[in-house]
């Protein structure tokens, strides 16, 4: 199957630490279950009813997961599983999902290996459509930080799009995991920091615990003084904010539909700079969505100069789009049809994860 990238290219450069396509509010979770043949490969259900009814046993791992990811609020709308044949690895048959449907955005491996996860995890960087993969390990070396766990296998190899949660909790990240994607729909950014999992219980952790998992990417779920059950810290595991990721995928992708809809919609496109003005025109309106929803907003460009903006300029709507003049193409490309290089430069709203008070007293 063709792409979109021969006609439209988005290059992202997100810096480290510091055509619409899939369906953001849905995600695939993968198992080794025998109630879909590798025939069918995946499945849609509306809600753990639905799954019983398939055939699903109510005491199953799938059946578990999904009341975890049904249960958050807000709640998602559906969910897909797929099915991992009994003489295929995982690898394999996250590829064939992915093959055989192109609409999930996020996968939830259940109850897989430490090295199935490694080697989804390698996929599932570069897979397209662009995907990103939540996973929960019970691994006790996580939590302690051995050398070579899980968690800083994954951090070291720089993997922006896994997450990983430590819980001993079965599968307790099918339910963040739910709330990821029932907050995709794109009206309003979210950071998935202190959030709630409910049906998962919280682990009693100590400030040793919680140290050692942050420093290798690892996020959790657990109890603070006694009242409050949170999941943090919401990171990759590169540690790039979960909401980053998943932000600028959904901007690329709507970026993507919009000047697609243009070049289609049009009896054609005039190779001149009014030409190029309808392309950035479709852009703005796809950065202008994502500073309505909070995922951009007004501040000053903090990155090297790109053409006409300079570092340390305003940016009152938090991006800027610049395209080089039409003039500047050489024969071949002229000849070629293309158009000149278009730069847009975003400026992310971010979120608050900490606060520091200082109460002053009078007597």
């Amino acid at each position: 199957m063709l792409n979109l990238k021969s006609i439209i290219n988005i290059i992202v450069n997100l810096p480290a630490q510091a055509s619409q396509n899939e369906n953001f509010s849905l995600a695939l979770f993968l198992s080794k279950n025998t109630v879909i043949s590798t025939a069918d490969r995946v499945k849609s259900y509306g809600s753990v009813n639905e799954m019983i009814a398939a055939g699903f046993d109510a005491n199953s791992p799938e059946v578990a997961a999904a009341g975890l990811y049904f249960g958050q609020t807000p709640t998602p709308a559906r969910l897909l599983v797929g099915v991992q044949g009994s003489d295929e690895t995982s690898l394999v048959a996250l590829t064939a999902c992915r093959a055989a449907n192109k609409n999930w955005y996020l996968c939830v491996p259940l109850q897989a290996a430490k090295d199935d996860i490694l080697l989804m995890a390698g996929y599932i960087e570069t897979a397209s459509p662009a995907s990103i993969m939540f996973c929960t390990t019970a691994d006790e070396d996580a939590k302690a930080g051995t050398a070579g766990n899980l968690c800083l296998q994954l951090q070291a190899a720089k993997f922006r799009r896994t997450l990983t949660q430590y819980s001993t909790y079965a599968n307790a990240v099918a339910s963040i995991s739910g709330y990821a994607c029932a907050a995709n729909d794109g009206s309003q950014a979210f950071d998935l920091a202190f959030k709630t999992e409910p049906g998962v219980t919280a682990e009693n952790l100590t400030q040793t615990d919680t140290s050692v998992l942050e420093n290798e990417g690892c996020n959790y779920y657990a109890k603070f003084e006694g009242q409050y059950d949170l999941f943090l810290r919401g990171n990759m595991a590169d540690g790039t904010p979960a909401d980053e990721v998943i932000g600028i995928d959904m901007l690329t992708s709507q970026i993507q539909s919009n000047v697609m809809s243009v070049l289609a919609g049009s009896p054609k496109i005039p190779q001149t700079d009014e030409g190029i003005a309808l392309i950035i025109a479709a852009i703005a309106t796809a950065c202008d969505q994502a500073k309505q929803r909070g995922f951009l907003a007004a501040g000053i460009w903090g990155g090297e100069a790109v053409m006409q903006l300079k570092h340390g300029d305003a940016l009152a709507n938090g991006y800027s789009i610049q395209a080089q003049p039409v003039s500047s193409l050489s024969a071949a490309d002229h000849t070629a049809r293309k158009a000149p290089p278009v730069y847009v430069c975003i400026i992310l709203a971010n979120s608050i994860r900490s606060v520091v008070l200082t109460v002053d007293v009078n007597r």
